[in-house]
Parts: structure tokens; C-alpha cells; sequence
């Protein structure tokens, strides 16, 4: 039962990038103005822990902490980044560790992605990944080399080989002059485990209704507005609270 979670953190992209992830480059204009009333308003609201370190992406806090953090009885990594299908069932302890696709709003099976990726075992998605590339994330992956192509490499792999063996194998069958694009996206596509995270996850304890007023919800909504509007442009008197509450209860705005 997937759907009481006993403990959630919430994991951030920092400002700066890694020398090795440096083709993602910087953050989009109002991207710290966006999140922030969001952290805020969920710790209040929901007790939720967030870590974000500016020196380390999300995707690798959310692997150390899937990969490492605990004991837990399972672990749910919920997502849209295809980068994060790498971390099913990664933990050495043999803790289940399952994926919830944003995108598609259901869980992802181990099958469904071996399928998707056209390989045999998780531990290889960086590999196909770093293959095809990722223009949402700046990997440009090996030029000229589609699922198909991606296909006929794995159709040759011995489903017994390890990672190393793999990519050896891999390496070998690229053109020399490709080997390279190959590596640097691979490391753009590979998972650190080993984040030092500085906080840990916490129960959601919603707080309790009777001390929240209009009043309380104003400020979140209005701060997110804010935000919102002057990252894109908008004048503030877009819209408030108190308008946003009658459209909800069907009324004209007072």
C-alpha cells in the first residue's frame, strides 16, 4: 500500500552545476522565487522535509537517499526524470525500491523499464541512456544512434555479463571516434549514491485545521502569486486569495 507513506523528503537542484553535469547549465530565471513559498507552505503545512544542497542536483541527493537512507521496509521514488529508473531495487540491503511515474501517475514495473531502455538489467540504463541522450538535460548523447540501434547492441549482450563487461562491449562495438561523446554522457547520466544529506525523512503530519484561518492560507497563496506573476511577467493584482476562494465555492468575486 503505496499510499500512506510513513516518512517523504522532498530533493532540490542546487544553482551551481558539477564540472561533470556542467552541460545542464544554470537554472532558470525565478527558480529559487518559485520554490521556495512551496517549501515553506509544505513544512507548515505538512511537516515535509527538503534538502537541497546548491553543489549537488536532485537527482543525485534522491538517489543517496533511496540508496542508503533507513531501514525502511520499501522505498517510493516519485518522479518524472527518466534518470531516476536507475534506482529501482538499487539497494544493496535488498530493501524493495519502486518508482511512481509523474507522468504517466502510476508505478513503473521492473519489466516495463527493461522494456523501455531495451535491456536486461537496471544497472545498464545509463549506458542506453547515455547512448540516446537527453536534450531536456543538455546530454547529447552518441550522434546517430536511435532505440533501434540501441536494440541490436543489447540483442548482442549476454544477459549474465556485468556492468563492466557491458560497457566494454559497448565501447568496442561504438565507432572510435564516438567513444568519447559516449563516456561524457555517460557520466552525465550516472547516479552518485554518496550526497551528504543533512536531513533525513519525516512523517507528513498535516497540521490541525482549527489553527489555520483564511488568513494563514492568504499569505501562502498570495506569496506563490507573487512569485509567479513577476517571474512571468504579470502585474500582482492578477489575482488574490479571496478571489481564487469564491471561484472555489462558486461565487462571484467579493
Amino acid at each position: 500500500d503505496h499510499t500512506g507513506p510513513s516518512e517523504i523528503l522532498f530533493c532540490w537542484d542546487g544553482q551551481a552545476d558539477k564540472s561533470d553535469k556542467s552541460h545542464r547549465g544554470p537554472k532558470p530565471p525565478g527558480y529559487d522565487e518559485m520554490i521556495e513559498p512551496f517549501k515553506e507552505a509544505s513544512t507548515w503545512m505538512y511537516g515535509i522535509p527538503h534538502f537541497r544542497d546548491e553543489q549537488n542536483e536532485a537527482d543525485d541527493a534522491a538517489a543517496s537517499a533511496a540508496s542508503n537512507l533507513g531501514p525502511y521496509d520499501d522505498v517510493v521514488v516519485v518522479s518524472g526524470d527518466k534518470d531516476l529508473h536507475q534506482l529501482v531495487n538499487c539497494r544493496i540491503d535488498g530493501t524493495p525500491v519502486s518508482y511512481y511515474c509523474l507522468n504517466s501517475k502510476g508505478f513503473l514495473t521492473v519489466e516495463s523499464i527493461l522494456q523501455k531502455w531495451q535491456v536486461h538489467h537496471i544497472n545498464q540504463i545509463n549506458i542506453a541512456l547515455a547512448i540516446l541522450g537527453d536534450p531536456g538535460d543538455g546530454i547529447g548523447g552518441v550522434k546517430g544512434w536511435g532505440p533501434k540501434r540501441v536494440k541490436t547492441l543489447f540483442d548482442h549482450v549476454d544477459p549474465t555479463w556485468d556492468w563492466e563487461t557491458t560497457y566494454d562491449f559497448v565501447c568496442g562495438q561504438l565507432p572510435p571516434h564516438l567513444v568519447d561523446d559516449f563516456n561524457r554522457s555517460l557520466e552525465a547520466t550516472t547516479l552518485y549514491t554518496d550526497i551528504p544529506l543533512t536531513v533525513s525523512p519525516s512523517p507528513v503530519t498535516m497540521v490541525d485545521p482549527s489553527e489555520v484561518s483564511n488568513s494563514d492560507l492568504a499569505e501562502v497563496f498570495d506569496q506563490y502569486l507573487r512569485s509567479y506573476n513577476r517571474v512571468n511577467g504579470l502585474t500582482d493584482q492578477s489575482d488574490d486569495f479571496t478571489s481564487w476562494l469564491d471561484r472555489q465555492n462558486g461565487q462571484s468575486p467579493t
